[in-house]
Parts: C-alpha cells; sequence; structure tokens
C-alpha cells in the first residue's frame, strides 16, 4: 500500500474488499487511512464492525437493488458506481444525498480476466448516459473503469486514462457540473 501511494502522490486509493475480506487486512488497509471499495452490504457490515467511516467508501457492485443502496446510504456511503441507465434510474429517488461514478468499458486481451464485456458502458453510451443524469438530477462526478484482472503491462490503464481524461475535457464544455474524479480501477 505505501509503495503504490508513493507511486501514485495525490490519488485516493480504496482496497476492493472483495480481493480479499480478511479481518487482519482491512485493520491494517484502515490503519493506514485508505479507502474501501464495496460491492455487498455483507461486506458493509464488516466495515461497520471496524468502525470504519461510510465517506471513505465507494460501492461499486454493476447491479444494486434499492435496499443494497439505502443500506450503502445508511452507512454513510454516498458514492455509486454505475454501468448504464437502469442503474442511474434506481439512484435517482437518492440525488440529493449521493454522487455518481460512470464505469466505462475498456476492451483488454492481454488481462487474464477480461472484465470489459461484464462490466461498463461503451465509450459512446458516456455523453448520453451523462445527459440523461442531468436530466434526472444526478451529478456523476467522474468516470471510472476497470481493464481488467492480471494484466501484465500499464499500456492498457494508460490508454483508459488518456481515454477518460479526453472525454471527461470535451464533455465539461457540455455539461452542467464538471466531470472532475477519475477512477482507474
Amino acid at each position: 500500500y505505501r509503495s503504490l501511494q508513493q507511486a501514485l502522490p495525490n490519488v485516493d486509493l480504496f482496497y476492493a474488499i472483495k480481493a480479499l475480506p480478511q479481518i487482519d487486512v482491512l485493520k491494517v488497509i484502515d490503519e493506514l487511512d485508505a479507502g474501501f471499495d464495496v460491492a455487498s452490504s455483507g461486506e458493509l457490515d464488516i466495515l461497520l464492525g471496524l468502525k470504519v467511516g461510510g465517506r471513505r467508501t465507494i460501492h461499486t457492485h454493476p447491479i444494486k437493488s434499492d435496499k443494497d443502496i439505502r443500506d450503502a446510504l445508511r452507512f454513510g456511503s454516498t458514492t455509486f458506481v454505475i454501468d448504464n441507465l437502469d442503474e442511474l434510474k434506481k439512484l435517482q429517488p437518492y440525488r440529493g444525498r449521493i454522487g455518481i461514478l460512470l464505469r466505462v468499458s475498456f476492451r483488454s486481451e492481454n488481462a487474464k480476466v477480461d472484465l470489459s464485456k461484464k462490466f461498463g458502458c461503451t465509450e459512446d453510451e458516456v455523453a448520453n448516459i451523462i445527459f440523461q443524469a442531468e436530466q434526472l438530477g444526478l451529478h456523476i462526478k467522474g468516470l471510472s473503469f476497470h481493464v481488467g484482472s492480471q494484466v501484465e503491462t500499464s499500456d492498457k490503464h494508460v490508454a483508459a486514462i488518456q481515454r477518460c481524461r479526453d472525454m471527461m475535457l470535451e464533455l465539461n464544455q457540455k455539461t452542467k457540473a464538471p466531470l472532475s474524479i477519475l477512477d482507474i480501477g
């Protein structure tokens, strides 16, 4: 964690609990003051037991029930990642209490586990989803992506970061509220 923090100064790091939900590991991550990537109410319960505050979390599950959303909000988690319009619409009743990151899919042929078909919208869908969010009174704070698991080179990350940066700059010319966060997965 410290090596990653030194390599990425001024970046907020969030540990994906699903990667290794072992209590001793989570305690160390908590002591380092990192954030947590949560995907379920069960993961929120683990953090509650550790007395981790909800503002240090991002809810990233691609499909959320209304109960999942309410549980996260009750815990204090206010940032949600979405992949499509259906998930966006689920968040509308909570529009005054949340921020949203839109996950974009990037094909990653070199990943041992290519998640581009499972997670994210296409680049062509980004602008429409952001404009639909504005119509619904929701604020998309930024973009997110996941280039897959066990990627052996940084090429795909670099390309995705550059493409997201370009999209954000372009969209910030057209939207009411600026996109200001890039979640690099």
